[in-house]
């Protein structure tokens, strides 16, 4: 439309695919004139999960399946990329890019590029449940969902045993208070971690963390053949009957 200046603008709010033609016309001569179109393409959002089906629980686990199936494989120690590079970049202070903040005791420690003696590598599905033996075709083994970093004593006090609420003679593991979280001691549950012989409860901050790691392995690892390498690989299930809980001493494949 015509108006007064020498700033007009034409604008299209919801402009359909195809071919746009732009007339000018001058009521008076004119020069050093710039026409200038320009858009805006629409955020199509996170194509990763177009293919997840929400119309029922079964459809939703068997895309998500498909979706994160065959991945790839991190070396668990090596002299290129491995685990420790990538840990120490997901599990890094969020107050410190030189340190790293451990799963359990919510304890800052240097970043180290491999074995040291403040923390190490937790398995939080124990690879003793499924898949013991690291390897080549081992893609459980090394998966970065599912391993942390972890205070080493506080690792060692949480073995292989399974994750639950500690109700009975509990041993308490206190937290570190760091960055407005954990810290504290002496009161059930509290801000700590609690073990006895058979369960261990993570501290309440870190609950979901290793809930999640959970049920990305159940669903990750549904036992048949890697679609790449056609290595076996372990069928995960997550379960709340402890009877049907077994260690192995070789990698489980269906």
């Amino acid at each position: 439309p015509y108006r007064y200046g020498n700033n007009e603008s034409c604008s299209f709010p919801s402009p359909q695919a195809g071919t746009y033609y732009v007339m000018l016309r001058a009521y008076t001569s004119f020069s050093g004139v710039s026409l200038i179109g320009s858009y805006q393409e629409a955020n199509p959002g996170n194509p990763y999960y177009t293919g997840v089906n929400t119309s029922s629980a079964s459809a939703l686990r068997t895309s998500l399946h498909q979706i994160i199936d065959d991945s790839s494989k991190v070396p668990y120690t090596a002299s290129t990329t491995d685990t420790w590079d990538v840990l120490n970049q997901a599990d890094q202070d969020p107050l410190n890019s030189g340190r790293i903040l451990d799963i359990y005791k919510n304890a800052s420690y240097p970043k180290y590029s491999g074995g040291n003696n403040d923390y190490n590598r937790e398995h939080t599905w124990p690879n003793s449940l499924g898949f013991p033996n690291d390897g080549s075709t081992n893609y459980a083994y090394t998966d970065v969902h599912m391993l942390m970093l972890a205070d080493i004593g506080y690792n060692s006090a949480r073995g292989n045993k399974i994750y639950d609420n500690c109700t009975s003679a509990c041993t308490e593991y206190p937290t570190q208070s760091y960055n407005g979280q954990g810290g504290g001691s002496g009161v059930y549950p509290g801000n700590s971690n609690w073990t006895n012989g058979s369960v261990f409860q993570v501290w309440r901050e870190v609950k979901g963390n290793v809930a999640r790691a959970m049920f990305y392995m159940d669903i990750r690892f549904e036992g048949g053949i890697h679609g790449v390498s056609g290595a076996a690989e372990p069928d995960l299930r997550l379960t709340n009957d402890t009877s049907l809980i077994t260690q192995t001493g070789s990698n489980a494949a269906v």
